[in-house]
């Protein structure tokens, strides 16, 4: 056959048995770097304590020594590349919508569709979980936005109520983080950490609350898909923010870090040391970080007493038992009509002007 002996026909081959021959890849890790597969020595299974979700906070460790431990919450293990490509983190949006900024963080466009880096995404996220297991850790108030497919706004909120922190999931007002004190007309605590599953608003344009978050200083997390700004958030992840995997999983990951540093905020308060003030045992002892902000807040807007003597209190008193019977014994005057209130021209006491004369007959 003339076919069989054609060039092409020799390529082809030549593909099909390099592609046999080729060893398996695990998705999300190289071939060539990873290790040969040893066998596993008989004996027993491993235990239920090396699993990365059973963490418990390390004794005789304080807040500030804390810090010094590079992975004290030991969020490193939760974060894989495997997972992350089986949740579709990689995915980002076409070609013709990608973002100069996010240009570094792609490996490449398949299709028509850029794919981003996961090399890059896996230590951004495990440094964002890291912080926000901090500010969890020290009584921090989390809030999570996300002005996405509103069929995922429920997913978000449910998961936001189970880890005791908030969620806002509708349209964003502009005074409610710059001017909030106007805006809710009472004393308001703002978060002290905002993490935007998606820095887009609905209408793609840079979600607005990142730039009200930039100018009054709180610390943002966002998840940047490949058509987002990065430029103002403070630690910015790389990655997917349109599947549900994506969201479901990235919800899991910042429960799980909120979990452990909420642990780590009660064995702190248990370990309180002898010698600090009355205060600072109560605010530690909180069952909810928020009661002592709540009380402090009741302290600041209770107006302050002032001390009066006994004779100006029998003196203010006997005079606002005379005022109280005098308007009693007084008729209630009945409101002015709105035409007697209304109030006069500057011209009223001026004479009426003389009507015009008739129109001159064209006839005479």
């Amino acid at each position: 056959n003339l076919f069989q002996r054609s060039p092409m026909a020799l390529v082809g081959r030549c593909l099909r048995r390099c592609l046999l021959l080729r060893p398996p890849q695990t998705a999300g890790f190289s071939a060539a770097a990873a290790p040969a597969a040893a066998p596993a020595a008989p004996g027993p299974p491993a235990s239920a304590a090396d699993s990365p979700l059973n963490w418990q906070p390390a004794k005789n460790v304080t807040m500030e020594q804390s810090l010094r431990i590079d992975d004290y919450f030991q969020v490193n293990r939760l974060v894989s590349k495997r997972q992350l490509m089986e949740h579709r983190v990689h995915l980002g949006h076409k070609a013709g919508c990608r973002s100069e900024w996010m240009t570094p963080s792609l490996f490449g466009c398949r299709c028509g569709v850029d794919i981003i880096d996961l090399e890059q995404t896996a230590p951004l996220l495990r440094r964002a979980l890291n912080f926000t297991a901090h500010v969890a850790a020290r009584g921090g108030i989390v809030l999570f936005l996300w002005q996405g497919w509103p069929a995922l706004s429920p997913l978000v909120e449910r998961r936001a109520a189970e880890m005791g922190e908030f969620a806002y999931t509708r349209p964003w007002v502009d005074q409610a983080v710059t001017d909030a004190a106007t805006y809710f007309d009472t004393a308001t605590r703002l978060p002290d950490l905002a993490v935007f599953l998606s820095c887009m608003s609905p209408v793609m344009l840079p979600h607005p609350a990142i730039a009200a978050c930039a100018k009054v200083m709180i610390p943002t997390v966002g998840i940047c898909d490949s058509n987002s700004d990065p430029r103002l958030v403070t630690y910015p992840v790389p990655g997917n923010d349109d599947s549900p995997q994506a969201i479901q999983l990235y919800m899991a990951l910042f429960a799980e870090a909120i979990r452990r540093g909420k642990a780590a905020f009660a064995q702190w308060s248990a370990e309180a040391p002898q010698g600090s003030s009355a205060g600072d045992k109560e605010a530690c002892s909180a069952a909810d970080p928020r009661d002592a902000f709540r009380r402090v807040q009741s302290q600041a807007l209770r107006p302050p007493e002032q001390p009066v003597d006994s004779a100006g209190a029998d003196a203010a008193g006997s005079a606002s038992q005379q005022r109280q019977s005098r308007q009693r014994s007084e008729p209630r005057q009945q409101p002015l009509r709105p035409s007697a209130r209304r109030p006069q021209s500057p011209d009223s006491h001026r004479k009426p002007r003389a009507p015009p004369p008739p129109p001159r007959d064209e006839l005479d």
